[in-house]
């Protein structure tokens, strides 16, 4: 089995759907079992080809770690077991290494592949959930059909990274008939299945990925970002949901609360703003589940527990996990992607205006979700640092393009 193969059914292990566990749980433990030993190898030989000094550290990857050391020591100083701290994170790493390791190897047959295999797992989770709409009333595979890649904002992520290979593998001429494919999957899939966030998200795509084709000046990524942020705070802190009831409820059918979200953040920022120690330096990583249960009614009247994983907000996790200085070192992760692409010669205006049109569309996503139980989400964060490398890509049956150099830290 040579190292392409293996780096293929790496790809396939890390980005699992959730079902298999969801529906089997005495093998979940199993699962993360190997994705940490596949994450685990991957680190290895990663550092060997950096002993060998055949890459380096690049920016992302650097900020990423920083990020991480700080997170585990925090947790240590806080007296949490960090195991799964260790675990998420080794495999996390173990995703964005995967992303550097087949870029050194400079094969577009091995991008195609995994675009290949990605797509179909999109296809299969629309075919179920048709199927099982259409056919069976959901009757008999309701589960399978809406875990396989969920019927919320797991089901984008796979989207974007599909988006996001479909930019590495094709170029401007060819790229539109193909975005235009996935996005109309993506279309039927979400009238079928949807959540607010994801519904949003995808149609904000849709429309100004469409629009970048005859746009011609570079998007200030970072008035976006900005008004993402001031958009997150706004509900989060403020609850500025509530002006718009008539859309939350009386269209989109959701309750205020945003399912129990504002509940899940009263808590984070009690928690948060208890003393200037906590808001420093927050409180580490661990499972929430089992430390936090959040007493909630529903429109029935009924009263229940809520244990959630995480904050449902990317700000609030950052912040409980580990306060305003783990805020500020993630946000370099995303500070290395945008200068990275702002300044290579490498990316033109589309692929500039794509990358921030992408990362604008996971902080919408993020301000009601967190995806750190995702490595599908530091891949994709990889490959955007990573693009102005998609020239170096080759496919094996060629020989145009194989004197050009791969270097890590261009």
């Amino acid at each position: 089995m040579n190292k392409k193969t293996l780096y293929l059914i790496s790809f396939i292990i890390l980005t699992l759907p959730s079902i298999f566990a969801t529906l089997f749980p005495v093998i979940s433990p199993i699962i993360s079992l190997i994705k940490g030993l596949v994450s685990l190898l991957l680190i290895i030989q990663y550092g060997y080809l950096f002993y060998k000094k055949r890459v380096r550290f690049n920016n992302f990857l650097k900020s990423f770690i920083i990020y991480s050391v700080y997170i585990f020591v925090i947790t240590c100083c806080r007296g949490i077991f960090p195991f799964v701290f260790l675990k998420t994170y080794c495999i996390n790493i173990g995703g964005i290494i995967l992303i550097e390791l087949l870029l050194y190897e400079k094969s577009k047959d091995l991008f195609y592949l995994i675009y290949k295999y990605n797509g179909i797992i999109i296809l299969i989770n629309l075919l179920l959930i048709a199927v099982d709409t259409l056919i069976l009333n959901k009757l008999i595979i309701k589960n399978f059909s809406e875990y396989l890649l969920g019927s919320d904002n797991r089901f984008i992520l796979y989207f974007i990274m599909q988006i996001t290979l479909t930019l590495y593998l094709f170029n401007k001429r060819e790229i539109k008939k193909y975005l235009i494919f996935w996005y109309v999957i993506g279309l039927i899939t979400l009238l079928f299945v949807w959540s607010a966030a994801a519904l949003v998200v995808f149609f904000l795509m849709l429309v100004f990925h469409m629009a970048l084709f005859y746009h011609k000046k570079r998007i200030n990524i970072y008035l976006l970002l900005m008004i993402v942020l001031i958009l997150s705070i706004s509900i989060v802190f403020f609850n500025i949901q509530n002006l718009f009831s008539f859309i939350i409820v009386d269209i989109l059918h959701k309750s205020l609360s945003l399912s129990y979200r504002t509940n899940i953040w009263a808590y984070a920022n009690h928690y948060i703003f208890l003393s200037p120690i906590s808001f420093a330096f927050g409180y580490g990583f661990q499972d929430l589940s089992k430390v936090i249960k959040i007493m909630v009614t529903n429109k029935y009247g009924t009263k229940f527990f809520l244990t959630p994983i995480h904050m449902h907000n990317l700000i609030e996790n950052l912040l409980y996990d580990g306060g305003i200085i783990g805020l500020l070192l993630y946000s370099k992760i995303f500070h290395a992607i945008i200068k990275k692409s702002k300044n290579s010669k490498f990316i033109s205006t589309f692929q500039f205006n794509s990358i921030s049109l992408i990362i604008s569309a996971l902080f919408i996503l993020m301000i009601f979700d967190v995806f750190e139980y995702y490595p599908i989400y530091y891949m994709i964060l990889s490959l955007l640092f990573n693009y102005y490398k998609k020239n170096l890509l080759r496919g094996e049956k060629s020989e145009k393009n194989k004197n050009f150099y791969y270097n890590s830290n261009i």
